[in-house]
C-alpha cells in the first residue's frame, strides 16, 4: 500500500517532467517509481528503462499513474 511518503517522493521526482512529450514523461514516471521503491519485483534499476520496449514502458507507466490516482482519491468510507 502506498503511503504519504511514497506519494511525496514520487511527485517530487516527476515534477520537472510534467510538460514533456508522452514517451519521455512515461519513462520519467517509470524511473521515478523505480527510484522511489514502488516496484519491488522484478527488480529494475533506473538505467534499465532506457533499454525497455516502449510498449512495456507505456503499460507500466500507465499502471503507475493509476496507482497514484487511486492513492490520491478520497474514499467515501474514510
Amino acid at each position: 500500500m502506498l503511503q504519504q511518503r511514497h506519494i511525496e517522493t514520487f511527485a517530487i521526482a516527476i515534477k520537472e517532467s510534467e510538460d514533456w512529450p508522452a514517451p519521455a514523461f512515461r519513462g520519467a514516471v517509470l524511473r521515478a517509481a523505480i527510484k522511489c521503491g514502488w516496484i519491488e519485483k522484478p527488480s529494475y534499476a533506473v538505467d534499465d528503462v532506457a533499454t525497455m520496449s516502449p510498449k512495456f514502458v507505456r503499460v507500466v507507466a500507465d499502471a503507475i499513474a493509476t496507482m497514484y490516482s487511486e492513492a490520491m482519491d478520497i474514499s467515501p468510507k474514510s
